[in-house]
This record gives structure tokens, sequence and C-alpha cells, in this order.
């Protein structure tokens, strides 16, 4: 990487990390709407039944 002549590994590290963590809160805030979504169509679905 270019980056690594400039910026120190362990400031790099913490980035990837911080990087990583914001994509996993992302990936969870997403699979959690999906699943709240499914759960209230079923919900539904079965209350109008």
């Amino acid at each position: 990487m270019i980056m690594a002549t400039t910026i120190p590994p362990d400031e790099l590290a913490a980035q990837n990390m911080v990087m990583v963590l914001s994509y996993l809160a992302i990936g969870l805030a997403v699979a959690g709407a999906v699943i709240a979504g499914i759960l209230r169509v079923r919900r539904g679905t079965t209350k109008n039944v």
C-alpha cells in the first residue's frame, strides 16, 4: 500500500478496525431492519387470517 509509507502501521490498523466495525454496524442495522420487516409482515398476515 502507498499509504503505509506515510502512516504508521498502528494508525493504519486502527483505521481498518474502525472501518470494519462501521461496516459490521451497518450490516447489523440492515439485517435487523429486514428481519423486523419480515416479522411484521408475518404477524400482520396471521392476524388478518
